[in-house]
């Protein structure tokens, strides 16, 4: 699948931009004015530090950087960055309606699994793609034959192979080429290059055989294991779907009177109780703050509160949480009706907090108890975004909800506008990958992790 990636994609940039081999627009209105791609290459590079590491490595300004892009970035920004950045740049929008339909194709790709109705709907929409590229961009024009490279074509063929071979992760070219570049890093010597790389390749051989051997993969990975305890982390027995981790602030040091407030409020409508009642046994209850809770097998999420915030750091702070919605609270009386079933909200997690509650009779706690709970900032995404994601221009209300509502990191884009308009230069685009695919990714078994990614250069397709 690397010729979508370092091919069909980079090509379409250069149509584009009007550097494709010397070709005009011919009869078509396709190119992008320069100072809209020089804002669109600035917002790509300026979109790393509100996209938390575990979507991936940061992507370099698509004008002027392009040749330093590798497959996973042009990746991430084909299905992720463009569609946000290229709507409503193009003179004529039927050339960015195309774009979507291969980004929507190259989504469903994606899947762990597919059946056969839904490789007949790939099948169809490369078909369709490719005749609309040839009506758009080799325009049935001798002279513009070079449009019609061979990448282009090869589309054509992936429904064969998910039919021959499976789905496209089975055989996606990225641990050869991570592979090739570990390989590369390791020639020290311009004189005896392949001696350099004879060397490294006997090694790795080597180190492999005594993994395989003696079971001590871990050992030799000389970094510990994705489980391994954390001097100040705190597992829950009924939380076991997460672990907080440091830094962490002991009981005593939480002082913020409307954090408590929201807190009591939680309580109070957790409980069906007044929230009078919850204030009194409160005053023996134990709030201890924590850094970070990462999800078993899952993101680690920070709080905005317990984390230094530098020009250089990804934000690792927003979230995707789901909530229940009471469908009567705008009625006074009426009976509590949460018959819709979960909605999806995004927000920053503000805080996060382990409250021990003691024995409380009007609670019905018989003894004493430990609630993990987090304090959300949710944005109010009312804006219907590209690709069935969300937007946002405003922020809602600051609310406390039970950390297992609490489901993975996401990242934001803000909307590249020219408009005058102040509302529209203030909306972001949230950037949700549990929403758009089974989330097939790559991550090297040698790259090295921090406590904020589940993988640095992971890679989709």
């Amino acid at each position: 699948m690397h010729l979508i990636y370092e091919n069909l994609i980079p090509n379409l940039v250069l149509l584009w931009t009007g550097d494709f081999k010397g070709l005009d627009e011919g009869s078509g209105q396709y190119h992008l004015d320069g100072a809209i791609w020089e804002a669109i290459g600035k917002a790509t590079a300026e979109s790393g530090s509100t996209i938390p590491s575990a979507y991936g490595p940061r992507v370099r300004n698509v004008k002027d950087d392009r040749a330093y892009l590798t497959a996973d970035m042009w990746s991430f920004w084909a299905l992720y960055i463009g569609p946000v950045l290229l709507h409503r740049k193009f003179t004529d929008q039927k050339y960015y309606h195309h774009f979507i339909q291969l980004v929507e194709l190259l989504n469903a790709c994606l899947s762990f699994e597919l059946s056969f109705e839904e490789v007949r709907t790939i099948r169809e929409g490369f078909i369709a793609w490719v005749e609309r590229y040839e009506e758009f961009y080799y325009q049935l024009a001798p002279e513009r034959l070079s449009t019609c490279v061979l990448t282009v074509h090869a589309l054509l063929h992936i429904a064969d192979s998910i039919v021959e071979m499976g789905p496209v992760w089975a055989y996606w070219a990225f641990p050869m080429e991570h592979y090739c570049g570990l390989l590369q890093r390791s020639i020290r010597s311009r004189r005896y290059p392949f001696s350099n790389l004879s060397q490294t390749v006997l090694s790795d051989a080597r180190l492999k055989q005594l993994g395989l051997c003696y079971n001590i993969h871990q050992m030799l990975s000389l970094k510990p294991p994705e489980d391994a305890y954390i001097c100040g982390q705190l597992a829950l027995p009924n939380y076991s779907t997460c672990i907080l981790l440091p830094p962490r602030l002991p009981s005593g040091t939480v002082q913020d009177p409307q954090l408590l407030k929201r807190i009591q409020v939680h309580f109070a409508t957790r409980f069906g109780r007044p929230l009078a009642a919850v204030r009194r046994g409160f005053s023996g209850a134990q709030v201890e703050a924590f850094g970070r809770v990462r999800r078993i097998g899952g993101d680690t999420m920070w709080a905005s509160s317990m984390i230094s915030h530098s020009e250089d750091r990804r934000d690792p702070t927003w979230i995707r949480y789901d909530a229940l919605v009471d469908q009567n609270a705008a009625r006074r009386n009426a009976p509590e009706d949460y018959s819709r079933g979960p909605t999806i909200f995004y927000g920053q997690l503000q805080h996060l907090v382990v409250v021990t509650l003691p024995a409380m009779p009007s609670l019905n706690l018989t003894e004493c108890t430990q609630y993990v709970l987090a304090d959300i900032y949710t944005a109010k995404t009312d804006i219907d975004g590209l690709l069935d994601s969300k937007m946002y221009d405003s922020m809602s209300t600051v609310q406390v909800f039970d950390i297992t509502c609490v489901q993975n990191l996401v990242g934001r884009l803000k909307m590249l506008t020219l408009s005058q308009n102040s509302r529209a230069k203030g909306v972001w685009a949230i950037i949700d990958r549990s929403e758009r695919s089974d989330g097939a990714i790559y991550v090297p078994e040698a790259e090295e992790r921090d406590s904020s990614a589940v993988g640095e250069d992971a890679s989709v397709m």
